[in-house]
């Protein structure tokens, strides 16, 4: 008899459980209704076994041949080039880490063109000849960003503004400058070749207010969301690229 219960009782608790998980899946499932983030098919769909197949993929090969068709398509307009600076539209680089960026870029009235650097060493006096690159005058800055600037004695300061792209022939010089990125169109550098970073300042600035950017709050919730919050400058060197 007490085997007996014990059963039960046992039995008793998986369905109650199993219940109160039931009623907490249908409980979210509904709040993801009432916010419009889930919605029912308008029709059945079927799918036949088929149809549904898995293969792996090689990301980092794939990444690296479309890399290669890219600098292969640039090398061939070297003739039509006025330098070793190359300009292009950001949306076909669809395949660079820009994924929020482009949501962002793409809300823009002015969409960010991205500056490539093919070969050859280009120091930032090159690049500013280029719309990815401004100059800006140092008063205009916050009197901690000017102190920085002043105790290394840096010369040249440079708001960049558009995304820059070293190819793996490539070398960007920063040297004895202030380098900023601006929060406001948040630019990036990627770096395939070569980034020389000697006897600088870089950071990212707001150019509305000429301080440093910061990032608003958000929830442990809306971390990992596309399109939620506003994309920050960074620097990225990979696939044998070298930081020196």
């Amino acid at each position: 008899m007490k085997n007996f219960l014990s059963i039960f009782l046992v039995l008793t608790i998986i369905i109650l459980k199993g219940s109160l998980a039931f009623s907490r899946e249908s409980s979210f499932i509904e709040s993801l209704s009432r916010r419009k983030l889930l919605s029912p098919l308008s029709q059945k769909v079927s799918i036949k076994p088929e149809e549904v197949s898995f293969s792996p993929v090689n990301y980092q090969k794939e990444f690296r041949e479309k890399l290669n068709l890219v600098q292969r398509i640039l090398a061939s307009l070297s003739e039509y080039s006025r330098g070793k600076i190359y300009e292009a539209p950001i949306e076909e680089f669809y395949f660079l880490p820009f994924r929020n960026h482009f949501l962002f870029w793409e809300r823009l009235t002015s969409k960010p063109r991205l500056y490539v650097i093919l070969q050859g060493k280009i120091g930032l006096s090159e690049l500013v000849k280029t719309p990815a690159l401004k100059k800006i005058n140092s008063d205009r800055l916050s009197e901690d960003i000017k102190r920085e600037i002043q105790r290394k004695k840096l010369k040249e300061v440079y708001l960049l503004v558009h995304p820059v792209f070293v190819g793996a022939s490539g070398l960007l010089w920063i040297e004895n400058a202030a380098l900023f990125l601006s929060a406001r169109t948040a630019p990036v550098i990627l770096a395939n070749g070569k980034l020389v970073i000697r006897n600088s300042l870089v950071g990212v600035l707001d150019p509305e207010t000429g301080t440093w950017a910061k990032r608003r709050p958000i929830s442990h919730r809306e971390a990992d969301l596309y399109g939620v919050q506003k994309p920050r400058p960074y620097i990225l060197v990979f696939g044998g690229g070298e930081l020196l």
